[in-house]
């Protein structure tokens, strides 16, 4: 009777509500079915570019503004940087303070990067001068920038012309983020 009364526990659990749960959970986590773990940005430029994923850096202690964005196009028109430089709450570019906690999220999928960017608000850098600057982009359609001051976060969603593989660095100490952009082999 015991066994049998385990039994009904054991089916309960993994074929009743909190069962379910537990699946969808499980199912959601494993990293070898399909979840992607996020990269850690690092100080050196690297050549490790991809195609989808996260990219994740900073520190939830700092609290900053995103002063400049700047876009290269390389000489050879295969790969696009972005700049962006980050400055103290009074915009003087920062020289060694930490950079704010990013999340940065590539979505092929979806024809779009997205740069979340906590304790970080625009200073002196609104929607209008961001289209500015990426108007004659090789990759991006459109830019959209959301600040949220009531808890002082930045939001920025690149929309892609095409698939693209990045890379993306943090030069300790220098204030600023890159974005390496290159064409992606499998383009739509």
């Amino acid at each position: 009777m015991a066994t049998h009364g385990s039994g009904v526990f054991v089916k309960n659990l993994f074929f009743g509500p909190l069962g379910a749960s537990l699946l969808i959970l499980s199912l959601g986590t494993h990293s070898s079915w399909g979840a992607i773990e996020p990269i850690r940005v690092s100080s050196f430029k690297n050549k490790n570019y991809q195609k989808d994923g996260a990219f994740i850096g900073g520190t939830s202690e700092a609290k900053v503004t995103l002063i400049q964005v700047k876009r290269r196009l390389s000489k050879n028109g295969n790969k696009e940087r972005l700049l962006l430089r980050f400055g103290d709450e009074r915009g003087r570019p920062l020289k060694e303070s930490p950079l704010g906690y990013y999340h940065i999220q590539i979505q092929n999928e979806l024809d779009r990067i997205i740069m979340d960017f906590s304790q970080t608000t625009p200073f002196r850098l609104d929607q209008n001068s961001l289209s500015k600057i990426l108007k004659d982009s090789r990759f991006f359609s459109q830019a959209t920038l959301s600040p949220f001051p009531e808890d002082h976060s930045t939001h920025i969603t690149l929309s892609l012309k095409e698939d693209v593989k990045a890379s993306v660095f943090a030069p300790k100490n220098k204030g600023y983020l890159i974005v390496d952009l290159i064409r992606s082999e499998e383009s739509h």
